[in-house]
């Protein structure tokens, strides 16, 4: 949701746009959850900060596109924005892997 309307129609055209958006959206997410938990839990349960992670984001990204598909009029369920998701995911905790460096536990 967006309090502001954009005109769109001057900017350029990018192949596959929304995919793009979730997979930039749950990249994001999964590093701020899983950096997150990370310096709250410590290096101790690692894998249990990565599997909460990924299935938070695939949960997260998969109520979503039902509740679009349920709950609207104007929109459906695609499995390639649960694709991207999911990417993003796992991309996202790749990311926490490299700045876990630098985010000690406390």
């Amino acid at each position: 949701m967006s309090l502001v309307q954009l005109d769109v129609s001057d900017m350029p055209k990018v192949p596959m746009m929304d995919k793009w958006v979730h997979f930039v959206f749950h990249c994001v997410l999964a590093s701020l959850l899983s950096i997150s938990l990370y310096r709250e839990w410590g290096v101790v349960v690692i894998r249990t900060v990565y599997v909460i992670t990924l299935i938070f984001s695939i949960l997260y990204g998969g109520a979503i596109e039902l509740m679009q598909d349920q709950l609207t009029v104007s929109r459906h369920a695609d499995g390639y924005d649960m694709l991207a998701n999911t990417f993003g995911g796992v991309v996202g905790m790749a990311i926490m892997s490299i700045l876990k460096l630098y985010a000690k536990p406390e």
